[in-house]
């Protein structure tokens, strides 16, 4: 009976992703249908419409089997390796500076709730 409830959560799951995606391609702007499913999901969870227990079970499996939704990217990423040694000084470049970026907006952001914390 569990594996049927769980079956079913993914089920739903999967159908709210669907929606999403339906839903996305309706929109006046570019969001990619997977984001609108999340959206719609949290939506749904904070009205109440959408009890956790409902997904629970099936979004624990999806997320304990994430990894597996990877493989097809890094067989796609195998099969073009050519093309990523030709362009990996860019894409070095790009992953370091949004690093630093990143590192400096995290920085900046907690230097900032630090001292409102202490103004309190």
């Amino acid at each position: 009976m569990k594996y049927f409830q769980v079956l079913l959560q993914v089920l739903l799951l999967c159908g709210v992703s669907v929606a999403g995606n339906q839903l996305a391609l309706l929109l006046p702007i570019k969001i990619p249908g997977s984001i609108v499913g999340i959206l719609i999901v949290f939506l749904f969870l904070k009205l109440g419409w959408l009890p956790l227990s409902w997904i629970e079970a099936g979004a624990t499996l999806l997320v304990s089997e994430l990894l597996l939704f990877f493989v097809p990217s890094v067989v796609g990423i195998i099969n073009f390796s050519d093309i990523l040694w030709s362009q990996s000084f860019g894409l070095l470049a790009v992953i370091v500076a949004s690093t630093l970026i990143m590192l400096a907006f995290i920085h900046l952001m907690t230097g900032l709730l630090a001292q409102y914390r202490e103004e309190e």
